[in-house]
């Protein structure tokens, strides 16, 4: 019989001999050495039942009048246990065939992997190729096969691959060793990864006459070291709410906008004390070292690929910022700020998002951003319009600053749905079509927790919905990706608010649960505003914070529902108001919350309060409001709800004024609610609210039409 290579289990790296390298000779001869071993011993060994008892030692080599694409190597039924794979190196002890060529040869395999539902019952220790099998078909859209391309595209690669050598010889992050002193699990393989990276800059786009660039980049096969669960390995990246902040601050001063991105930052790291690990050169390293075949070598830094690079490369910036003078923040240690010397007068800050930079700040936070530039070279520098972590940025003349995901949101495709099946909507989808209903729900997610708050509800209740899904339901994710793309150009505007005019200002709000909606869900919107607004002025609002998820714990009605909600709402809002209060002033009491909170500027909360056709409170909703603003007992027969009463309360004694709204000007309406989002939508364009407290107004803003209406009117005045 005739077999086609294959690769060991457990390599999750494309298997091509294009990034892929190969064995050392000195591994090579290990290799023949144990071929002869497992040889003899194979052969004292008896056979298994299920073999046959007499086969031919060695089979007739058929000649095909077509060759197939993939070579062949002729494999002995008669022991199986003779054919040893070393890499993509397939050797057979009886029949060796050996190859001359000038030329350059790869070996090309494919493996047809089914995907049904057995792929989500495999046990635990089979979580690896789980893992392996999800992410390679994303990999394999990004990276590129040297085999694919022209002669002049292979150029450009090669010359890539000798700017990443040049790179890591650059940064010290590798020196000789001899192969003897090291054990052969210490000494780790690498593969190349090819891409095409984005120009984005119009400029060089023009010059060099093309809008991509080749790309290569040497891993290390981290999932080889011997230490794998043992060193420490996690990162932290910038989160969205200190992004938001940030922006705020930067919009507030009156700073210019930047972003940077630093050359190599996973070769900076210093390795973990006690680590020693080593690579089996790539041709190009190993001339350029001028390493010898008893050679290796040995990582005296970190590199990509190896499990605590991340970690490795954030422990060395953040060496670094400290040692310019610049603060961690004790609410999220990607976030460092700058103050004036012997002062607590803020300079200006930085957001660390992996190696990319979000900042800005004053002549002095300048000069220290330029020796950070000295100590690792920036790849990029950019101001005031650009792109970060996948989000649109651009400031204004006023230092307002937009974020939109316009081009994003266009680029997602809808689901594909059989037209025999397309009007089925209780019929149950196959495994296919909920992996790409998965794949469509992550992918506005990622739209929604960012720049699209009006997308929240829908895309919650279709999160609840993806284990169950029909036919109905992959209809409704299409209708909720028409309406982004619909809406695709609405941004999140931070405004320019004086620093010490800022206050925040807090939605929230609550769905009981239905015979249509079994799960209750809670929605909230935190935003940071002027002082006016408490005195019923309309005056500019920049969304900070906003989410909807379903409520965890049982509730048995609406004032439950909503009590849960305006708890978490206002549990986020107070550290919100201390994370803020920190950057400005670091000598912030933040650990004692309690003293600190009282005296900072008061916080606006807003309770939403239902109105029935016959303009009458509903009960449930107005308990709410009695049970937090009231001093006299409640009278609720929910005790529980009660206590979570009493814990509001608690938090408005920490300079929260509740207010309440009706519910056409609700904010969080939508974020709870699969309803119409406009009003939301036009209040994000506008960047405008007004509170009003007479019921005349708020009843004259129930409908869609008279919200957006009174909005357009207030712009107007």
């Amino acid at each position: 019989m005739r077999t086609n290579l294959e690769s060991p289990p457990r390599m999750n790296a494309d298997v091509n001999s294009d990034n892929i390298i190969p064995p050392s000779n000195h591994s090579r001869e290990v290799s023949n050495e144990n071929l002869q071993e497992s040889s003899s011993s194979s052969q004292s060994q008896e056979q298994p039942d299920t073999e046959p008892e007499t086969l031919p030692h060695e089979p007739e080599m058929p000649k095909p009048e077509n060759p197939p694409a993939a070579h062949e190597v002729p494999v002995p039924d008669s022991d199986d246990d003779s054919l040893v794979c070393d890499l993509l190196l397939c050797q057979d002890c009886d029949d060796t065939q050996h190859l001359e060529t000038t030329g350059d040869l790869a070996w090309r395999f494919e493996v047809d992997v089914p995907i049904d539902d057995n792929c989500f019952t495999i046990s635990h220790d089979q979580v690896e190729e789980l893992v392996f099998l999800a992410s390679n078909p994303k990999k394999q859209r990004t990276e590129v096969k040297l085999s694919t391309l022209s002669p002049s595209e292979k150029a450009e690669f090669e010359k890539a691959k000798q700017t990443e050598v040049e790179n890591w010889l650059k940064t010290g992050t590798v020196c000789k060793i001899l192969r003897n002193k090291l054990s052969a699990e210490q000494i780790l393989r690498c593969r190349w990864i090819y891409v095409w990276k984005p120009i984005e800059d119009k400029a060089e786009q023009k010059r060099i006459g093309k809008d991509k660039k080749a790309k290569a980049r040497l891993v290390v096969l981290g999932f080889l070291d011997p230490a794998l669960d043992k060193v420490q390995r996690d990162s932290p990246t910038l989160g969205r709410q200190s992004r938001m902040l940030i922006l705020q601050l930067i919009a507030s001063m009156n700073w210019e906008l930047s972003s940077f991105d630093i050359k190599a930052a996973f070769l900076q790291g210093k390795t973990q004390e006690g680590r020693v690990l080593a690579i089996e050169p790539v041709p190009q390293m190993a001339k350029a070292m001028q390493l010898k075949p008893t050679e290796v070598c040995k990582l005296a830094k970190s590199a990509y690929g190896l499990i605590d690079a991340p970690f490795l490369w954030y422990q060395e910036l953040d060496r670094t910022l400290r040692s310019l003078s610049f603060i961690p923040s004790p609410f999220d240690p990607t976030v460092y700020v700058l103050y004036e010397p012997e002062t607590t007068q803020i300079a200006g800050i930085i957001g660390v998002h992996v190696d990319d930079g979000l900042c800005g700040g004053n002549a002095y936070f300048k000069t220290k951003l330029a020796e950070l530039e000295k100590i690792f070279p920036f790849g990029s520098k950019k101001v005031q319009t650009f792109t970060f972590t996948g989000i649109d940025m651009h400031q204004n003349s006023n230092h307002s600053i937009n974020l939109s995901q316009e081009k994003y949101i266009s680029k997602i495709e809808p689901i594909h749905i059989d037209a025999s099946r397309k009007y089925q909507h209780d019929l149950s989808v196959t495994p296919e079509e909920q992996q790409a209903l998965r794949a469509l729900i992550g992918s506005l997610q990622y739209a929604s927790v960012n720049t699209r708050p009006d997308l929240s509800s829908r895309l919650s209740f279709l999160q609840s919905a993806v284990n169950s899904a029909t036919i109905q339901t992959l209809n409704e994710a299409n209708k909720v990706l028409h309406d982004a793309k619909r809406h695709k150009d609405t941004t999140i505007t931070i405004q320019p608010i004086p620093i010490n005019k800022l206050r925040f200002l807090a939605f929230s709000d609550a769905s009981f649960s239905s015979k249509k909606q079994p799960d209750s869900h809670t929605g909230m919107m935190i935003m940071t505003t002027h002082e006016q607004i408490a005195n019923n002025v309309q005056s500019p609002v920049s969304p900070i914070s906003w989410g909807c998820k379903k409520i965890q714990k049982v509730v048995v009605s609406t004032l439950s529902a909503e009590a849960t909600s305006l708890n978490s709402t206002l549990d986020q809002l107070s550290w919100l108001r201390l994370y803020w209060a920190w950057i400005l002033d670091p000598q912030t009491a933040w650990k004692e919350p309690n003293i600190a909170l009282n005296k900072l500027p008061n916080s606006i909360s807003t309770a939403t309060m239902k109105v029935s056709d016959s303009d009458i409170a509903v009960t449930d909703c107005k308990s709410l409001f009695d049970m937090v603003s009231r001093t006299a007992p409640p009278n609720c027969q929910e005790f529980r709800t009660q206590l979570l009463a009493r814990a509001i309360k608690d938090l408005m004694s920490e300079g929260v004024t509740l207010k309440w709204v009706h519910s056409g000007a609700q904010l969080a309406d939508s974020l709870t609610k699969i309803m119409e989002t406009s009003f939301l939508r036009e209040t994000l364009k506008y960047g405008f609210y007004q509170l009003h407290d007479q019921d005349q107004i708020l009843k004259d803003r129930a409908s869609a039409r008279n919200r957006l209406k009174w909005l357009k009117t207030s712009e107007q005045n």
